[in-house]
C-alpha cells in the first residue's frame, strides 16, 4: 500500500460548518469519517515538522510555530451568525479569507526560500500533499484510504 493510501484528507471547506477547531465538542459537528480525515491531515501536519528536525537534527522552532499558526487559521470555529449575509457581504467575507490565504502562502513561501531543507521535504512529499490541496470535494471523497469498512469493499472487488 503506497503513501497516497494513508491519506484520506477532508472534505473541502466550503461551508462554515467545516471550519472548526480539533476540540472534541467542535469535532461533534464533523461526521465520523470527517472526524478521521480531519484527524489525519492534523497528524500529517505534525509530522511534516518532526521530518524536517530529524533531516536538520535542529529544533525548527520557526517552522513549527508557522505550522501551528496554519492549523489554527484554517481550524478557527466561526462565530454564529443569526442574520443572513446577502452576496455583498458573502464576497466581502471570502475576500477576507483569501487575503488570509494570501499570508498563509507567503508564510510558507518564506519558509521555503529560508530553508533548504524545507524545500527538500515538501520536494519529496509533493505526491501525498498536493493532490490533496488541488482535488475538488468530489474527488476527496473518492480518495482511498484505511478506514476498515471501505478497505473490505474493495478487496472484494480486486480480482485474485
Amino acid at each position: 500500500m503506497g503513501a497516497g493510501h494513508l491519506l484520506n484528507p477532508p472534505t473541502q471547506c466550503k461551508t462554515p460548518r467545516l471550519m472548526l477547531s480539533f476540540s472534541s465538542s467542535s469535532l461533534a459537528f464533523f461526521t465520523r469519517e470527517e472526524t478521521l480525515e480531519v484527524l489525519k491531515m492534523m497528524v500529517i501536519r505534525r509530522a511534516s515538522g518532526v521530518a524536517v528536525e530529524a533531516l536538520t537534527n535542529d529544533e525548527e522552532v520557526e517552522l513549527r510555530s508557522k505550522i501551528e499558526a496554519l492549523g489554527l487559521e484554517v481550524t478557527k470555529v466561526p462565530s454564529s451568525s443569526t442574520r443572513h449575509l446577502d452576496e455583498l457581504e458573502i464576497a466581502k467575507e471570502l475576500d477576507k479569507l483569501s487575503m488570509k490565504l494570501d499570508d498563509v502562502d507567503e508564510m510558507i513561501s518564506s519558509a521555503i526560500a529560508s530553508d533548504p531543507h524545507v524545500q527538500s521535504l515538501l520536494s519529496g512529499t509533493a505526491d501525498i500533499w498536493m493532490p490533496v490541496i488541488t482535488a475538488s470535494a468530489d474527488e476527496r471523497r473518492n480518495f482511498a484510504g484505511p478506514t476498515g469498512e471501505g478497505d473490505a469493499r474493495e478487496s472484494e472487488k480486486a480480482p485474485m
